[in-house]
């Protein structure tokens, strides 16, 4: 039987276990088998894998991830099903963003995103987004932790001229920022915002070099209450800078992270 096939159970005397069949059929993974129930997903091979590297380091438990391909999530609905030990979250989308086998397609002219519901506490927040960022259009917003300038937070994003761009500014204003590198086409972009360093930014392993456009280095801990949106950003309570583009996965960890842990994770999500 395939990695990642359907649901199996196994009778360990009057107890049944659920997990996922794996090779010749050893079954793991309770969690694993429990998002693939709720969600309807067809291909949990390579989100076995992340989920078995985050328990392996102690991560499971301040995790959140997103799979937003077609086979690995719902593949239709308004709901993202959530996977990791953080929270029970899952996401919502709005304004039906179309689901493929590449990922959800967000269309910024039909105001399209994700949100959850904050969940986040820490002080220590690694931020992951893979997906295919439109080329047009002007400021964009591709994960975002922001409601007011008096709530200091992240974000991924571009600017006017298709750089990386993320909130890092002692206030977090959105016209405090950083820029750097380039940001559409195929992505992976990794965000760590440690208390007592400045916000990192990473496409997949490669540290962006970025440019503070005002504002300076963020080095105390985030505090917004806003929703987690995807393709989107909160300001002031309603959502603005809608983006377009095809999203594979999004998710944070809520604790700092080796570079060895993050870049594993990176290639893990890359993978999916």
């Amino acid at each position: 039987m395939l990695v990642g096939s359907a649901p199996s159970e196994l009778k360990l005397g009057t107890t049944t276990v659920t997990g996922v069949r794996r090779g010749a059929g050893l079954i793991y993974d309770s969690d694993v088998a429990a998002f693939q129930k709720a969600s309807g997903a067809t291909q949990v091979g390579p989100i076995l894998a992340l989920v078995d590297y985050l328990k392996a380091e102690s991560l499971w438990d301040y995790a959140r991830f997103y799979p937003m391909k077609s086979a690995q999530n719902a593949g239709s609905g308004s709901t993202v099903y959530g996977l990791g030990g953080l929270t029970s979250n899952n996401m919502t989308l709005y304004n039906s963003p179309t689901w493929g086998s590449g990922g959800l397609t967000f269309d910024a002219g039909s105001s399209q995103r994700g949100a959850t519901a904050d969940f986040l506490s820490n002080e220590n927040v690694a931020a992951f987004w893979r997906g295919n960022a439109a080329s047009s259009g002007s400021n964009s917003q591709f994960l975002s932790h922001y409601n007011t300038a008096s709530q200091r937070a992240w974000l991924i994003g571009k600017d006017d001229s298709d750089s990386c761009r993320q909130i890092r500014s002692s206030d977090g204003s959105t016209t405090h920022i950083a820029v750097g590198g380039t940001a559409t086409g195929e992505k992976t972009f990794v965000s760590t915002f440690y208390n007592g360093e400045v916000m990192r930014l990473y496409d997949s392993k490669n540290e962006v070099t970025l440019g503070t456009v005002g504002g300076s280095p963020l080095t105390v801990t985030h505090n917004s209450t806003s929703t987690i949106n995807v393709m989107a950003l909160l300001i002031n309570g309603s959502p603005s800078d809608y983006s377009s583009g095809t999203v594979a996965i999004a998710g944070v960890i809520e604790t700092a992270l080796t570079t060895t842990q993050r870049e594993t994770i990176t290639d893990l999500i890359n993978a999916l």
